[in-house]
């Protein structure tokens, strides 16, 4: 994986970014494995032993019913649905009667493992979707239990916890330092992630690739410039992939984003997303000669895994196709890309730009923990605690008062 700014394209790199990386997670988490201790550490092996150990209990399951919200369902949602290939996973990611009955209608539940995952154990979307299978199985006859089921919470202290073991259903640990938006690396995901085949011992490479200092320069720098653009009116961000393989990218970057670096200081970058070139026919105008208030991150795909090289129709000549042929068509996205950027580069557009080789388990790896590490970094530099989110509790409150 490859970072280039536009105004510094040489990153050099700096002696101990690494460990300035990590201190601000210990800030956060001083007496607990925050996410770059964890990962490296004795828990992760544990938890990933646990993890491989509940998949072959339950291979003989042919789906799996995702039952989570925020962090903890998109993430693993990302995975399976880019690398997932062996089995079929569902989610239920909203408290929405129409959104439940329609992943019910397309779930066989005596083929089904559900995994109910909820870091606190008390989230409310969760608990609603399970009361609603609860009832389900009932009417079919069957019930939840050890043998269908499977929760992921918090290990010491969580009512999720305490109806599990009741039941003796297994749990899986959430990391109590690992908030949902940094948990891709953990049970939440990870389980689902491997039991639909995706390889996660690849990405786990891809995650460990940024351990140093030479990748770490990569990140404080560019966490430096985004700020910098920051406080010149650059409030929001548009993550700007050129693959239609990194869509989901985009709904689980518009989270960490958003969670992490909007806070009641009067602090926020606000995320967009695009998808070249798709976008180029949507949001383009406005990115181009609208408000200059946005910094860009393009992501290339260098090495597509599939390409074809074009070819002037058997039977008729287009003039617009036939200038083109020959080309392959990676040639031309890139050609796409490359000319918006030359556009922006010249109206002063500030940008930067990821390179990835190929779409797979490992390039992702490196990416997701490039943009964690890189959003909380661009935390620490506003000064502000990019790990909470008091402002969506607020909403909560009102929310059960509305029902009381």
């Amino acid at each position: 994986m490859k970072v280039s700014l536009s105004n510094d394209q040489n990153i050099k790199p700096e002696k101990g970014a690494f460990e300035r990386i990590v201190k601000v997670f210990d800030e956060e988490y001083p007496n607990l494995d925050s996410l770059p201790h964890y990962i490296d550490g004795e828990q992760f092996v544990e938890d990933l032993n646990q993890i491989k150990d509940a998949v072959k209990c339950f291979d003989s399951k042919k789906q799996l019913l995702h039952i989570g919200i925020g962090g903890s369902s998109l993430g693993p949602e990302l995975l399976v649905k880019m690398f997932g290939r062996k089995k079929e996973v569902f989610f239920i990611k909203n408290s929405d009667p129409e959104h439940i009955e329609k992943v019910f209608s397309e779930i066989n539940f005596n083929d089904c493992l559900f995994f109910i995952v909820s870091k606190s154990g008390s989230t409310i979307e969760p608990l609603i979707a399970l009361s609603v299978l609860d009832q389900k199985l009932m009417e079919l006859g069957v019930e939840i239990s050890s043998t269908n089921s499977i929760v992921c919470t918090d290990p010491s202290q969580s009512e999720l916890l305490t109806w599990a073991n009741q039941k003796k259903i297994q749990a899986l640990r959430v990391p109590a330092s690992i908030g949902g938006r940094f948990s891709i690396f953990t049970p939440p995901a990870l389980f689902p992630a491997l039991f639909s085949g995706v390889n996660i011992e690849e990405l786990i490479l891809g995650a460990k690739t940024f351990f140093s200092d030479n990748s770490a320069s990569l990140i404080t720098t560019h966490a430096k410039n985004i700020v910098t653009e920051y406080r010149n009116g650059k409030t929001e961000t548009v993550l700007f992939p050129y693959s239609s393989e990194l869509s989901l990218l985009g709904e689980w970057f518009v989270q960490l984003w958003s969670e992490s670096l909007g806070k009641n200081e009067n602090v926020g970058l606000t995320p967009i997303v695009a998808i070249g070139a798709t976008d180029q026919h949507s949001m383009l105008q406005l990115f181009s000669e609208g408000p200059k208030n946005k910094y860009f991150i393009f992501i290339s795909n260098e090495k597509p895994s599939h390409d074809f090289e074009l070819k002037p129709l058997r039977d008729y000549s287009i003039p617009s196709l036939d200038k083109i042929s020959e080309k392959k068509v990676s040639e031309v996205l890139l050609a796409q890309q490359r000319g918006v950027m030359k556009d922006f580069e010249q109206k002063n557009i500030p940008l930067s730009q990821i390179n990835i080789s190929g779409i797979c388990e490992k390039e992702l790896g490196s990416l997701l923990t490039y943009l964690m590490f890189l959003t909380a970094c661009i935390g620490s530099e506003l000064k502000i605690n990019p790990f909470n989110q008091p402002g969506v509790e607020i909403s909560k409150t009102y929310a059960r008062q509305f029902l009381i």
